[in-house]
């Protein structure tokens, strides 16, 4: 997702001009998902790529347990990651929505 398309870069909602995370253009429901945790994308198994090829999975995991499910990375700063929807199943995630 281009950063100039005024378009959320986390679930591609409308981004409110001037807000970011990370330096990417954020909505203010990613925003507060992130405040609540850490927000987790899916992505393709095996895509490399600096921006790898979304399959429309998100979760927000608290961070004491993104913490330790994601040993080493540096939640301090970092509120978001990709997940490979290979890694998301073994963790038992899924893309139902919950009702």
């Amino acid at each position: 997702m281009s950063e100039q398309d005024g378009k959320c870069y986390f679930c591609g909602a409308e981004a409110v001009s001037g807000e970011s995370v990370d330096r990417k253009p954020a909505c203010g429901v990613c925003r507060d998902r992130m405040r609540d945790g850490i927000l987790l994308l899916s992505v393709r198994d095996d895509d490399c790529r600096s921006e790898p090829c979304r399959t429309g999975g998100m979760w927000v995991l608290s961070e004491a347990v993104a913490r330790r499910t994601f040993c080493g990375v540096d939640f301090g700063t970092r509120r978001w990651l990709f997940v490979e929807d290979g890694t998301a199943a073994a963790l038992g995630f899924s893309r139902e929505k919950a009702g």
